[in-house]
């Protein structure tokens, strides 16, 4: 089963500027799900997808190939998928072989370790006819527990009556925490409008202490914590 791994790495980010090659222990925040990405050993090939020339030069750096992302696919509102496939495209016009299966990491994804690649990969190839994996977490407190403010200004659950039920009936619940996804290529590339959303939708979870959401400066205070807490276990 060929897989490419793909980190789509902007160089805008209006909330938290350089984002994506902030210092985190002395690093580029993206060298740590490459370097994961890479010591898997799962990947024939690992790009970086990026429009902004010392990202480039950081992900050589580092070992990886990139790929010029055309700027039309580098704006806000643009999607990480379009660039991705945006690379796939290129490619195939070069005259070069497209995988079977992309992975797309998020390059704030700084607590990705290589196991997380090998054991979904496995999950893949135990489910052949599954489209996407999805990286999630669980929650911290169950959603049927969810508060709600009503138009009076007080609050009053989402869920009223399963949240009155005992929680040890609650179905486990999960949400995908923006790490990674394994996405099947023709899939994608035939139902583009679908995203990371394809019919055939299996899960591989990890902790949400691991699933680290960097959009500001502060929250690489956390993933230094984390980081640390991870390498006394």
């Amino acid at each position: 089963m060929d897989a490419f791994a793909i980190i789509p790495a902007r160089g805008g980010s209006k909330r938290f500027p350089r984002k994506n090659i902030a210092d985190l222990d002395g690093q580029p925040l993206l060298t740590y799900p490459l370097k994961a990405a890479q010591d898997s050993a799962v990947f024939s090939r690992v790009f970086i997808s990026t429009e902004d020339k010392e990202i480039t030069e950081i992900a050589q750096k580092a070992g990886a190939e990139t790929h010029r992302r055309k700027d039309e696919f580098a704006t806000d509102t643009a999607h990480e998928l379009d660039a991705c496939l945006n690379l796939l495209d290129d490619l195939a016009e070069n005259g070069e072989a497209t995988p079977e299966y992309i992975c797309v990491i998020y390059p704030t994804a700084v607590l990705v370790q290589p196991d997380d690649f090998v054991q979904s990969k496995a999950v893949l190839e135990e489910n052949s006819d599954t489209h996407v994996i999805m990286c999630v977490s669980g929650f911290n407190y169950h959603p049927y527990k969810a508060l709600v403010t009503n138009d009076a200004g007080y609050l009053e659950m989402l869920y009223p009556k399963e949240g009155r039920e005992r929680s040890q009936t609650y179905p486990h619940m999960v949400a995908s925490n923006g790490t990674f996804y394994w996405l099947h290529v023709e899939t994608l590339q035939n139902n583009r409008h679908k995203g990371y959303y394809q019919d055939n939708l299996k899960s591989y979870e990890i902790p949400y202490q691991r699933a680290v959401d960097i959009d500001y400066p502060k929250d690489l205070d956390y993933a230094a914590l984390m980081m640390k807490m991870k390498e006394q276990e």
